[in-house]
């Protein structure tokens, strides 16, 4: 228990210290592309990124996968990835249930530098199919799903 307490204390650090630093279709199979994203790993972390393109073809194929909008709420109503479930960053780690362990996470923020803090965090609670989409959602060029549910394109 003591153990659990010291990690959930240093995560909350490492939160803490990435929101101040921002607040803010080919054929390959969908287990192809998460296998070759674990090649993409910052050398300054072991952060597993995907990328746009990478993203949407798993969505299109239906891949199991969790999206996680770590952006405030009024960012995610204003429109937001197809799918993501609003978890603003701020409150990751009191909301640790909803996230499921069994599914490839996918962490994304504005400019894809708090999503890898966020992915940090949670890696060490031990939670291991991470990633976080590079350069966020700012670079997105695919549908937005808007607050009413409707697609913009």
């Amino acid at each position: 228990m003591k153990i659990l307490i010291k990690k959930i204390i240093k995560c909350i650090i490492v939160l803490g210290f990435g929101f101040i630093i921002s607040c803010g279709s080919d054929n390959t199979e969908p287990q192809t592309i998460i296998n070759n994203s674990v090649n993409n790993k910052s050398s300054i972390s072991d952060v597993n990124y995907i990328n746009s393109q990478m993203l949407m073809n798993l969505i299109d194929s239906k891949a199991s996968l969790q999206i996680i909008d770590i952006r405030n709420k009024n960012d995610y109503l204003s429109g937001h990835i197809p799918g993501a479930v609003s978890i603003p960053y701020n409150e990751l780690l009191y909301r640790l249930k909803e996230l499921d362990t069994q599914s490839n996470i996918i962490l994304y923020c504005n400019y894809g530098i708090t999503s890898v803090s966020a992915a940090k965090s949670l890696q060490k609670l031990g939670f291991d199919k991470l990633y976080s989409l590079s350069e966020g959602y700012s670079k997105w060029e695919y549908a937005v799903e808007l607050s009413n549910g409707r697609l913009m394109i």
